[in-house]
C-alpha cells in the first residue's frame, strides 16, 4: 500500500521521522555504556552517623572518562550507594578520591536552612582528602568511613 500526502504536514511522514529517531535513541543507549558495579558504604563524623552527608567518588586514572562522578547521599544512619548513570548503580571499576560534604540543617526561626559544611576542608577536595577506594567487579562495600577533625 502506498500513502500520499499532498502536504508537509503529513502525519504519516511525521510519525515515521519519530519512530525512526527512538530507534536510534534508544540503540544508542545501549551501546557505549561503561558497567558500573555496586558500591555501598557509611560515614561517620567524631563517632556518629553523618546523615545526609555527600559523597562523590572521583577517578584518580587520567584516561578515566573524568565527566564521571559516582555520588552517593548518606541516609538516617550515615549509609549510602554509590549512583552514576542510574539510581545506586554503583561505579565503573578503578580508582578514586573520595570527597565528603555535610551541611547539618539549622533552624532560623520557623525556617530549616542548610548550615555550614562541618566536615574538615581537606575531605572536600581531591587533591588533599585522604579517602581512597578502589572500585572492582563485584559488590564493593567501603564499611564505615571516620571523618575526625
Amino acid at each position: 500500500m502506498t500513502h500520499r500526502c499532498s502536504s508537509q504536514r503529513c502525519p504519516f511522514r511525521m510519525w515515521s521521522v519519530l519512530g525512526a529517531a527512538l530507534v536510534l535513541w534508544g540503540c544508542s543507549s545501549e551501546t557505549g555504556a561503561i558497567p558500573t558495579f555496586p558500591v555501598q558504604g557509611q560515614v561517620r563524623f567524631q563517632g556518629q552517623a553523618a546523615p545526609g552527608a555527600f559523597v562523590v567518588f572521583h577517578p584518580l586514572d587520567p584516561s578515566a572518562q573524568q565527566d564521571v562522578r559516582p555520588t552517593g547521599q548518606a541516609g538516617p544512619d550515615g549509609t549510602f550507594r554509590l549512583t552514576t548513570f542510574d539510581d545506586h548503580d554503583g561505579a565503573p571499576e578503578g580508582d578514586y578520591a573520595v570527597t565528603i560534604e555535610w551541611y547539618k540543617l539549622v533552624g532560623k526561626g520557623a525556617d530549616i536552612q542548610r548550615g555550614p559544611n562541618v566536615v574538615p576542608a581537606k575531605y572536600g577536595k581531591p587533591e588533599t582528602t585522604p579517602l581512597r577506594f578502589s572500585v572492582r567487579q563485584g559488590k564493593n562495600d567501603l564499611g564505615p568511613l571516620q571523618i575526625t577533625r
